[in-house]
C-alpha cells in the first residue's frame, strides 16, 4: 500500500506538485496540470485501484493497513481521480465518512479530504454527505489537538477547493461551521487560531 501510494505520483506526475500548506496554514493550490492520460495510464489507474480498494473497504483490518489504505486511495484519486472514475469516487467518499466518524481512523480521514480538496484535477466533493460536514464540524470540539487541527484544514480545503459548489453549503451549515471555529480563538493557541480565523474567512468569502 505504502508502495502504491508513491507509484501514482510517478504514473501520472504533475509538472508542479506543490499542495501543501502556507505559513497562515492555508491549503496550498497547485496550479499544475497533469500529464495527458494514455490508455495504459487509465489501465493502471483501475488495476490500482483494485488493489487497494478491498483494504480501504475492509472492516477487520488492523490499524496501520487501515491509514495505509486511506493513503494510498486519497493519492490515487489526487491524481487519477478524473480518469472516469466518477463511480468509484461516490464509493471511497462513503468510505471516508465512516472513517471519520472511526476515531481510530478520523485524523486519516480528514487528512484525505484535505488532500482531495486540493486536486488541481477537480475532484468534485460535492456528494459528501451534508452530515459528514457537520460533524467534521462538531469534532472540533474534541480535546485532541490534532482532531481540531485537521477537522480546521479539511473544512478549510474543501470549502476553498476549485470545485467547491455553494449549494451544498446551505446556511445553517455554515453558520454551525462558524460558531465551532469561533469557539477555537484563543490566544493560548495561536496556531489553532490561526488555522480557526483562516476557516472563518473562507466560510465568509465563498458562500453568499
Amino acid at each position: 500500500l505504502n508502495t502504491l501510494n508513491i507509484l501514482v505520483s510517478k504514473l501520472r506526475p504533475f509538472s508542479s506538485d506543490v499542495m501543501g500548506f502556507d505559513d497562515s496554514g492555508n491549503v496550498i493550490m497547485s496550479s499544475a496540470q497533469p500529464e495527458e492520460a494514455t490508455n495504459s495510464t487509465i489501465e493502471n489507474c483501475k488495476l490500482i485501484y483494485s488493489a487497494i480498494s478491498p483494504h480501504f473497504e475492509a472492516h477487520d483490518a488492523d490499524q496501520e493497513i487501515k491509514k495505509s489504505a486511506i493513503d494510498a486511495m486519497s493519492s490515487l484519486f489526487y491524481y487519477m481521480g478524473d480518469l472516469n472514475m466518477e463511480n468509484e469516487l461516490l464509493t471511497i467518499l462513503k468510505v471516508l465518512e465512516n472513517r471519520i466518524e472511526n476515531e481510530i481512523t478520523r485524523v486519516s480521514a480528514l487528512r484525505a479530504i484535505t488532500r482531495l480538496s486540493s486536486s488541481p484535477i477537480k475532484i468534485q466533493l460535492s456528494k459528501l454527505n451534508r452530515t459528514c460536514l457537520q460533524n467534521m464540524a462538531e469534532y472540533s470540539r474534541q480535546q485532541s489537538r490534532e482532531v481540531r487541527m485537521t477537522c480546521m484544514q479539511a473544512l478549510n480545503a474543501f470549502i476553498t477547493s476549485i470545485s467547491f459548489d455553494a449549494s451544498t453549503f446551505d446556511n445553517t451549515l455554515a453558520d454551525s461551521v462558524l460558531a465551532e471555529a469561533s469557539e477555537l480563538i484563543n490566544p493560548a493557541d495561536l496556531y489553532l487560531t490561526k488555522l480557526s480565523l483562516n476557516l472563518c474567512t473562507s466560510v465568509i468569502s465563498n458562500l453568499p
